[in-house]
C-alpha cells in the first residue's frame, strides 16, 4: 500500500486582495471601490453602511437590523417586491446583513446586469418608502426572527456571554434587539434613524466582478451621485472598564444539551496584537488536529465538540472557547481546556503547529478568491473598520508574519483567570453543577496534568472545458481546470445510501463516513488530523440517501500528497473501535439535540409520515437512538466494502489542475490496481411513498410552531424536472415567491417560508415548510394550501416565468464560482445518469421550457389537497 507523500510544498504566491482596487469618493462622500476579476461572467454589487448596533440608543435596541428589513420592502419608486423581482429577473439574488458597527446589503448577478444592481441598490439605501401597513407586517417577521433565535440553545449562551463580558460597551446588546423594544418602534424613530445613519459620507459601496472599471465607476455615481445628505454623527461608547475578577453565570433551559462558553477580554481587531491572538486560538481549538479537540474531545473524552475563536470589531472584543458537552462533565472539561491553554501562555507552539495554521490561512485566502461576492464584502468590510481596504492585505501580512513567541506573549497577556467570564448554561432537568465564581476560579488554576496502471490516457472532451476519463477500476472522472486560484476541488461519490443498511442498523452509513477518516495502518486518528492540516487539507465524508459522498479541497500545489491521503485513508480505514464508539456516542448526542433544532425534528417527522414503514428515505440518516446503539466495529467493516466500490465512482474535479495529471493521481490511487474490488454495488427496488392525505405532529418546548405539507414529486431524470425547478420557484423561493408575499409579507404570519424539492435518481416530495407562533398555525397551513391551490389551477404569469427563468440560469452560473460546488454538480449530473456535459446545457433547457409546460406541470405535480402534514408547536 502507497504511503502518502506529504512533502513540503510552498503554497502558490498569495494573491493581493488589493490589487487592481481603483478608488473614488464622490463629491457627497460615497467611497466606490471596484475590482475587475475576468474569472466568470458576474459581478457583486457590496453596499455597506457604517450604521449597526453600536449606534442604537436605548429606545432603539435591533432597529439596526429593523431597517435592514424595512430597505427591502418598497421605495418611492418601487412596490413591495418589485425590488426582489428585478434583480430575479436579472438573473441575481440579493441578501443583506447587519452587524454590530455596520449593515451590507449584497446583489450578485451576471456582470451584463451590473446597471441595474447598483440602480436598484441605491434606490433601495436612498428613497426606502417604510410604508406603515408593511412596517407593522415586518415587525411581525421580525419578532418571529428573534422567537426562531431563542429556540437555539447558543444564542442564549452567546447572549449570557456577552452581556456578562461587556459592562457598558455597546457589544452586550444583540444585534437582533429585544421583543419589547422592537414592538414599541414607531415609523418615526425608524426614519429618524435611517435619515441620521444612512448618508453619503457613511456609504462604501464595492464592485467586484467581470467588470470595466471605467464603466462600473460611472455607473455608480449616476446611481449615487446627487445622493444628499449631512455628515453621520460622531459616535461616542462608553469603553468598558477593565475587568478585575472572574464572572461566572449558570443558566437552565427546555434544552437537551449543555453548553460551557468561557471568554477573556481581549483587543480590537485592527491592533497589532489581533493577528498573534488569531493564531494562538487557532492551534488550541480550530481543526482535527488542534490542541483541544485532540486533548479533551479524543483523548479524555469530556466534551461532544470544543472550538476556540476570536469576536471584536472596531473595539475590543473576547476570545472565546465553546464547549458542548453533559452537564457532569462541566469541571473537568474546563480544567482540561484551561490546561491547554496555560501550556500555550508558558511554552512556545512548535514551527509544525503554527506552519499548519498558516497553510489553512493560505487556503482560506484562496477560497475567497473564488467568489465575487466574498472578494467585495472583504474590501468593504476593511472599507469601513478602519477607512482603507488595503487593511485586508496588511492583516493577511501580520498574520503570516506571526511567530512562535509571538502567541505565546499574547496568550500570556490575555488568558488570565481574573478576566475570565464564564457562562454554563444546562437543561432544566439536570442537576446544577454547583459551580459559582469561586469555585470556577478554582477549577481554573488546576487541571490533570505507489505507482498504479494508468487508464486510457485519452479522455473525451465536454462542454466547457471538461475532459471525462474512464478509470481502469470501472468508475469515472471529470476534470475542469479554472486557473484563477491556486486551488483544487474534488467531489467523489459512490452508489449505495441508506438501502444497503442492514435491517434495524439505521445510521451506519452516517457512522461509517465519521470514522471513515480515522486511521489506516501506519496512521491513527490525531496523525491523520495532523497530515491533513499540514497539507492545509479539508478532507470529509458524508452519507446520503442514495449515496456516500467525500469531498476534498486542497491548494493546487499539494494535490499528489491529498489524492495520496484520501485514497490511503479510504482503502486502508481500519475504523478503530474506539473511535467508532466515541463517534457513536456524539451521534446519540446529535440524535438527542435534535429536540434543540425543531425545524429538522419537523423535517425528520415529515420523512417518517412520507415515505413509510420499510423505505429507508424515512429513516433519519442519523438513524435513531435503537438503530444507533446496535451498530458495532463489526457492522461497518461489513458495510464498508458493500459501499466503496471503485467499480461505481463517479469524480469529478474542478480548479487549478492539468487534466491528463490530474487522471494519473486518481487512477494510482482508485484505479485498479490500487484498488481489486470486484462486484456492483447491491441494490433493491424503493417503494413509492405512501399516498393520500395524512399528518403527524409532535410537541417540544418551544417558542415557535413549524410545519411541513408535501406531496410526491418527480426524479431529477424526469423530463418535467426543468419546468418543475421554475414553478417552485414562483411558488417557493426567495422573497419575491408567491409565498413569501402572500404568507410573510401581506400577513405577517412568519419569519421563514419557502417551498422545496427533493432532487433524487428516486421519487421524492415537494415540500412547503413554515415557521410561525402557535396561534396562527392555522391560518399559515391554510394559506400556504391557498396560495399552492391557486397556482396549480391557474399556472403561473409570463412575467414570472421571466423573471424565474432569469433567476434560476443566473444563480446557476453564480454558484459555479465555487469550485466545491461545481465539482458536486458535475458529479452528481454523472451520478444521476444525465452526464457531466448536461450541466453546460442547464440554461438552454430551462430558457426551453414554455407557459404551458409550467401549466402542466402545476397541474400535474401540486397536490395540497393530497398532502402529508407534519407539524411540530409548544
Amino acid at each position: 500500500m502507497p504511503s502518502p507523500r506529504i512533502g513540503s510544498s510552498a503554497p502558490s504566491p498569495r494573491a493581493s486582495l488589493g490589487r487592481d482596487v481603483t478608488q473614488r469618493v464622490l463629491a457627497n462622500g460615497v467611497t466606490v471601490l471596484v475590482k475587475p476579476v475576468r474569472s466568470a461572467p458576474v459581478a457583486a454589487v457590496n453596499a455597506w453602511v457604517r450604521a449597526g448596533s453600536v449606534c442604537e440608543g436605548p429606545r432603539e435596541r435591533g432597529i439596526s437590523h429593523f431597517i435592514e428589513h424595512m430597505l427591502f420592502k418598497g421605495t418611492e419608486k418601487l412596490a413591495v417586491g418589485e425590488l426582489d423581482r428585478l434583480i430575479k429577473a436579472a438573473g441575481g439574488y440579493n441578501n443583506a446583513h447587519t452587524r454590530y458597527e455596520s449593515t451590507d446589503f449584497i446583489d450578485v448577478l451576471p456582470s451584463d446586469k451590473l446597471e441595474v444592481g447598483l440602480a436598484t441598490m441605491a434606490d433601495a439605501l436612498r428613497h426606502s418608502a417604510f410604508d406603515r401597513e408593511e412596517l407593522e407586517r415586518e415587525r411581525l417577521v421580525v419578532l418571529e426572527e428573534l422567537s426562531r433565535a431563542q429556540d437555539h440553545p447558543g444564542f442564549e449562551a452567546w447572549n449570557r456571554l456577552t452581556r456578562m463580558a461587556f459592562t457598558r460597551h455597546a457589544y452586550r446588546h444583540p444585534v437582533i434587539g429585544f421583543k419589547d423594544v422592537l414592538k414599541a418602534m414607531d415609523r418615526t424613530l425608524l426614519v429618524d434613524y435611517w435619515r441620521r445613519w444612512y448618508v453619503p459620507s457613511n456609504t462604501v459601496v464595492v464592485v467586484v466582478g467581470d467588470v470595466d472599471p471605467a464603466r462600473a465607476h460611472a455607473l455608480a455615481a449616476r446611481a449615487f451621485g446627487d445622493w444628499k445628505g449631512p455628515r453621520a454623527p460622531r459616535l461616542g461608547l462608553s469603553p468598558e472598564p477593565p475587568q478585575r475578577r472572574l464572572r461566572f453565570q449558570e443558566s437552565s433551559g427546555e434544552i437537551e444539551g449543555t453548553l460551557a462558553v468561557l471568554g477573556v477580554p481581549t483587543c480590537a481587531e485592527l491592533h497589532p496584537d489581533a493577528a498573534a491572538l488569531d493564531m494562538g486560538l487557532a492551534i488550541l481549538g480550530q481543526g482535527l488536529s488542534s490542541r483541544l479537540n485532540q486533548e479533551v474531545r479524543e483523548r479524555l473524552k469530556l466534551v461532544h465538540s470544543i472550538s476556540a475563536g476570536q469576536f471584536s470589531g472596531a473595539h475590543p472584543g473576547f476570545a472565546y472557547l465553546w464547549c458542548e458537552l453533559e452537564v457532569g462533565q462541566v469541571r473537568p472539561a474546563l480544567a482540561a481546556a484551561w490546561e491547554q491553554v496555560a501550556r500555550m501562555a508558558e511554552e512556545d507552539v512548535s514551527e509544525a503547529e503554527l506552519e499548519r495554521q498558516k497553510t489553512r490561512l493560505t487556503h482560506d485566502e484562496a477560497s475567497e478568491c473564488m467568489s465575487m461576492e466574498g472578494m467585495a464584502g472583504k474590501l468593504g468590510y476593511y472599507q469601513c473598520l478602519g477607512s482603507d481596504y488595503r487593511l485586508a492585505d496588511v492583516d493577511s501580512e501580520r498574520l503570516h508574519r506571526v511567530t512562535p513567541a509571538d502567541v505565546r506573549r499574547v496568550m500570556a497577556a490575555y488568558f488570565r483567570r481574573e478576566r475570565v467570564n464564564l457562562v454554563v448554561h444546562r437543561p432544566s432537568k439536570s442537576r446544577p453543577t454547583g459551580l459559582d465564581a469561586a469555585g470556577a476560579a478554582a477549577l481554573l488554576g488546576s487541571g490533570p496534568a505507489r505507482t498504479a496502471r494508468a487508464a486510457g490516457r485519452d479522455g473525451k472532451a465536454l462542454p466547457g472545458g471538461m475532459v471525462r476519463y474512464a478509470l481502469s477500476g470501472g468508475g469515472v472522472l471529470v476534470v475542469k481546470p479554472v486557473r484563477h486560484a491556486p486551488l483544487a476541488a474534488a467531489q467523489f461519490l459512490f452508489p449505495g445510501g441508506q438501502a444497503v443498511e442492514s435491517e434495524g442498523r439505521g445510521g451506519a452509513l452516517n457512522l461509517l463516513a465519521r470514522v471513515c477518516f480515522k486511521g489506516y495502518p501506519g496512521m491513527d486518528a490525531a496523525a491523520l488530523a495532523r497530515a491533513m492540516d499540514d497539507l492545509g487539507l479539508g478532507l470529509g465524508a458524508s452519507a446520503d440517501p442514495d449515496r456516500f459522498s467525500v469531498g476534498m479541497e486542497s491548494l493546487a500545489s499539494n494535490v499528489d500528497p491529498a489524492f495520496a491521503l484520501m485514497g490511503s485513508s479510504l482503502r486502508g480505514a481500519e475504523l478503530p473501535a474506539a473511535e467508532v464508539a466515541k463517534e457513536r456516542e456524539r451521534v446519540l448526542k446529535d440524535i438527542k439535540d435534535r429536540a434543540d433544532a425543531p425545524d429538522e425534528y419537523v423535517a425528520d417527522l415529515f420523512r417518517a409520515a412520507f415515505f413509510g414503514p420499510g423505505h429507508p428515505y424515512a429513516r433519519p440518516l442519523e438513524g435513531d437512538r435503537r438503530s444507533v446503539l446496535r451498530i458495532g466495529r463489526d457492522d461497518l467493516l461489513g458495510l464498508k466494502p458493500k459501499v466503496l466500490r471503485p467499480g461505481g465512482l463517479v469524480a469529478a474535479v474542478v480548479g487549478d489542475v492539468d487534466p491528463g495529471r490530474l487522471r494519473d493521481l486518481v487512477e494510482r490511487e482508485f484505479g485498479s490496481a490500487a484498488w481489486p474490488a470486484k462486484g456492483s454495488v447491491p441494490t433493491r427496488a424503493l417503494p413509492r411513498p405512501q399516498a393520500g392525505p395524512r399528518r403527524t405532529s409532535a410537541r417540544l418546548p418551544k417558542k415557535q410552531a413549524h410545519l411541513i405539507l408535501g406531496w410526491p414529486c418527480p426524479p431529477v431524470t424526469h423530463p418535467d424536472y426543468p419546468a418543475l425547478r421554475l414553478v417552485n420557484s414562483v411558488l417557493g423561493e426567495g422573497m419575491d415567491s408567491r409565498l413569501f408575499r402572500e404568507v410573510r409579507d401581506r400577513r405577517g404570519l412568519c419569519y421563514t417560508v419557502y417551498s422545496t424539492f427533493d432532487r433524487r435518481p428516486h421519487s421524492g416530495a415537494w415540500r412547503i415548510y413554515v415557521g410561525t407562533q402557535p396561534a396562527t398555525l392555522d391560518q399559515a397551513e391554510e394559506v400556504c394550501r391557498s396560495v399552492a391551490s391557486g397556482l396549480a389551477k391557474g399556472g403561473i404569469t409570463a412575467d414570472e416565468l421571466a423573471s424565474a427563468k432569469a433567476y434560476a440560469r443566473g444563480i446557476f452560473r453564480v454558484a459555479r464560482q465555487d469550485f466545491g460546488a461545481d465539482a458536486r454538480t458535475i458529479a452528481n449530473y454523472e451520478f444521476w445518469g444525465l452526464g457531466a456535459a448536461e450541466v453546460e446545457r442547464v440554461p438552454e433547457r430551462l430558457q426551453a421550457v414554455t407557459l404551458a409546460d409550467c401549466a402542466r406541470v402545476a397541474r400535474t405535480w401540486i397536490r395540497p389537497e393530497a398532502a402529508c402534514v407534519a407539524v411540530v408547536r409548544p
